[in-house]
């Protein structure tokens, strides 16, 4: 809020309160929180990959990947309703604490009425995540300081040193797999309410599937192979909590505009998709945690397995 920003500031004073500054003030209003939430998403990562190496202790990859995806997503999935409710995290639950219903007054009422900030954000995500991803300008900067430093013969550099920086790069899903998963929560809550914004989830995917087969192809190298562990069941995980939270969202919607038959006809679709969890969980994730897809491919092992509960 550009008035309480000015309080503590007076030099944004004018900015914020002459007629001049009107049109330059709304465009700002509107863009400068998406922005900023970008950004907030871009170092979190960071922060959550040092915790992981250096507080957790994880030891490989594969493990501070998973370690900073799940940890991400649950952050992401707090922040929409923290967002939505205009408050600190400790004042939402709060909220929903003292007054239950206060939940289902969120997910109806306050939620679509945020489909403008989240058709911002996903616009900000195709026109300017998905563009810095391709152009990677931070990483050309590091390239030529790099080779600034191992070819100068003003020092000598340590031939490890020399091998770890000219590594290639590898793809960190716990960076990118949250911000797939924010786009699909995005797109289910808002499908039947606000059709533009699912209209623009499938701009994003469809520009974001060329953008990462190029970058899959020519940028980044795989570190490490986990079978079937990382990262499958966690996108499988918060896709369906995506639906959940979608479903739930709708029925809440329709019981505020007291459709309750709607509402309740909607009601065993959160079922199903709970049921689905589990089915998808016992018959594909859990048989290939230790499986390359190869492997299961040449014995037919889906296949097989649904054939036999046919």
């Amino acid at each position: 809020n550009l008035e309480v920003l000015a309080h503590y500031w007076s030099a944004l004073r004018p900015f914020a309160r002459e007629e001049r500054y009107e049109a330059l003030r709304t465009l700002v209003s509107g863009s400068l929180p998406v922005y900023v939430m970008l950004a907030l998403l871009g170092a979190l990562p960071v922060v959550l990959n040092a915790i992981a190496v250096s507080y957790a202790g994880v030891k490989t990859k594969s493990a501070a990947h998973a370690y900073v995806a799940v940890r991400y997503l649950y952050f992401q999935l707090l922040q929409i309703f923290v967002t939505v409710a205009s408050g600190s995290l400790f004042a939402v639950l709060r909220l929903v604490l003292d007054h239950p219903r206060a939940l289902l007054d969120l997910l109806g009422t306050a939620l679509p009425g945020m489909g403008s900030y989240f058709l911002e954000l996903v616009i900000a995500k195709v026109l300017f995540s998905l563009a810095f991803e391709l152009a990677r300008p931070t990483k050309l900067v590091a390239t030529i300081f790099r080779q600034a430093v191992t070819r100068s013969r003003l020092w000598s550099v340590p031939s490890r040193v020399k091998r770890r920086l000219r590594q290639p790069p590898n793809f960190d899903y716990g960076s990118y797999l949250p911000d797939f998963i924010m786009v699909v929560l995005v797109g289910t809550i808002f499908a039947p309410i606000a059709p533009v914004v699912c209209v623009c989830c499938w701009a994003y995917f469809a520009v974001a599937s060329s953008v990462y087969a190029h970058q899959f192809l020519y940028v980044y190298v795989r570190a490490y192979e986990t079978g079937g562990e990382f990262p499958g069941p966690t996108l499988a995980r918060f896709f369906f909590v995506s639906l959940v939270v979608g479903h739930l969202t709708l029925i809440g919607h329709l019981a505020i505009l007291e459709a309750h038959a709607q509402a309740l006809a909607l009601a065993p679709l959160v079922y199903g998709t709970v049921r689905t969890r589990g089915d998808v969980k016992r018959t594909y994730e859990d048989p290939a945690r230790y499986l390359d897809r190869e492997t299961a491919r040449r014995f037919g092992l889906y296949a097989t397995r649904g054939r036999g509960r046919a």
